[in-house]
Parts: structure tokens; C-alpha cells; sequence
């Protein structure tokens, strides 16, 4: 990458990469740097209950994968949300975070499930979390000669999901997701702690914060947590766009929320919601 100079690009799967060169020709004369032929890249390990994903593993081996179903149900909901079989084959779960694309449902799931990056540059490896990382409409922190070779998800006793909302229920691309990521007091019947994560409807991925704190010590009912829900509209500052409208988006986000959290918690969603 630095041989390359500042217009050099990573290509691992290339389903945005192609398809961008493809559109717009604004990636004509980038140099490409081809990273999908490092195997060590492409390993889904399971130590001590935490995950640890290599940046090449695809959207098809995450959504099919035992290790992340168990831990992570809300990154193998969101990766076998994606697209469709074609690209799910190819896109790579690095490239989904390093394009920073507001409405990247893999980026959804990771920032409800606290995930952490480990990034390689001249200087060594570093680690950082993945709302450092992602920091604007297809910005990330990313030194141009680093890159992101591993994304870990933490130890927890925690049930997840995702959710999106599209034009389609194939080939679709997010115009408002949520993902979550609930400890349950079994004992008690209600909810310990709670991470809610919006994507397609700001800059970045927000966390609903306001949410969240209404969540916690809520009993398992579902009627309640619709109401508490709605908080997840304090979380966004959506537009309109050719997907669909800024009202569009404040008014589906609060359901979409409210079904995400009933799916993780095992509570039965009212009919007709998102």
C-alpha cells in the first residue's frame, strides 16, 4: 500500500470496489492491492467464549457458521440479510467495514455487539473499536498503508438480533436496521443490560442510548417494550434519499426496533409490526 501511493485501494471480495468502478469510474487508475489469497484471513475461531473473525471470512460463512450463531445470532442474522446469494459469496466482512457505508448491515451488528478491530500498518497492530474505526458516510479512521486483518467479539452471556427494513426482501439495501444485544435476568423475567444499534438512519451507526436505559430492569413483557421503542427515534438523524423519506425512516424505527429487542428476548411480536 505504500508502494502504491495515496490512490491505492484494497480489493478482498471487490463486490464494492468493481461495483464502483463499474458505476462511476471514479476508481480508474487506483492501483488495486488484491488481499484475498491470505488464508490466515479468512478463520472464524472460537477461544474462551470470545469470537474472532478474520477480515476475509464472507457474509455466507458468518451467516452459516455454528461459532457465530451461537455468540453472535445478530451478525449471522444481519450476513444472511445481506444481499443475495452472489455477493454474500464474495463480500468479505473486512471490505462491509472498511466501505463505511451507513446502511452496512455487518456494521449494524458489530456496534450492538461491541466488536473490536485489529488493524495492521507499518507501525504494527493495533486495536480499536469499531464506532472508532467507522466515522462518517464512508469514512473511516484508517490510515491509507493500515488495514483491517481481524474483528474480535467479546465475552458475553448475551442474546442478540437483527432486523432491517428494505424495498425488497432480496437484493435489498437497508433503509433503516437495528441490532441488539440483551443480558436476560432469567431468574427475574426481565432485562439486565441492553445494546440497541441503529444503522441507515445517520451518518454512522448510532447506539440508542436513551433506549437502552429505559431497557434496563424492563420485565420480558412485549407491550412494554414497544413503548420503550419509541426512545429509538431520539438516536437518529435520518434523510431522504432514493430508498426512502426522512419521515419514512423516523416512523419505521421505532417498530423495527421494538421487533428486534422481542426477537433477542424470546417475547412474541405483535402481528403486523416492521
Amino acid at each position: 500500500m505504500q508502494e502504491s501511493g495515496r490512490d491505492a485501494v484494497l480489493l478482498a471480495g471487490g463486490t464494492d470496489v468493481m461495483t464502483q468502478l463499474n458505476r462511476d469510474g471514479t476508481a480508474r487508475g487506483m492501483s488495486i492491492v488484491h488481499i484475498g489469497g491470505i488464508q490466515e484471513l479468512k478463520e472464524i475461531c472460537r477461544r474462551d467464549g470470545e469470537l474472532y473473525i478474520g477480515a476475509l471470512v464472507t457474509a455466507a460463512q458468518l451467516a452459516a457458521s455454528p461459532a457465530v450463531c451461537d455468540l453472535a445470532p445478530a451478525l449471522a442474522q444481519a450476513a444472511a440479510a445481506s444481499a443475495g446469494p452472489q455477493v454474500r459469496n464474495r463480500a468479505t466482512i473486512g471490505g462491509n467495514i472498511g466501505t463505511a457505508s451507513p446502511a452496512g448491515d455487518l456494521i449494524t451488528a458489530l456496534w450492538a455487539l461491541d466488536a473490536t478491530l485489529m488493524i495492521a500498518g507499518p507501525m504494527g497492530i493495533r486495536q480499536q473499536h469499531i464506532n472508532e474505526v467507522v466515522v462518517g458516510v464512508k469514512r473511516t479512521s484508517l490510515a491509507r498503508d493500515e488495514m483491517i486483518t481481524e474483528i474480535r467479539i467479546p465475552r458475553q452471556n448475551k442474546v442478540s438480533a437483527f432486523e432491517k427494513m428494505g424495498k425488497r426482501s432480496a437484493m435489498t439495501i437497508s433503509f433503516a436496521s437495528v441490532a441488539c444485544a440483551l443480558q436476560i435476568d432469567t431468574a427475574a423475567g426481565k432485562i439486565a443490560s441492553a445494546r440497541v444499534a441503529i444503522g441507515a438512519a445517520a451518518p454512522t451507526t448510532v447506539r440508542a442510548t436513551a433506549l437502552e436505559q429505559a431497557l434496563e430492569g424492563m420485565a420480558l413483557d412485549g407491550e412494554e417494550i414497544r413503548r420503550a421503542a419509541v426512545l429509538a427515534r431520539e438516536a437518529i438523524s435520518p434523510i431522504t434519499d432514493q430508498r426512502a423519506t426522512k419521515w419514512y425512516r423516523m416512523e419505521v424505527v421505532a417498530p423495527l426496533a421494538a421487533k428486534t429487542i422481542q426477537k433477542a428476548a424470546g417475547v412474541e411480536t405483535e402481528e403486523g409490526l416492521a
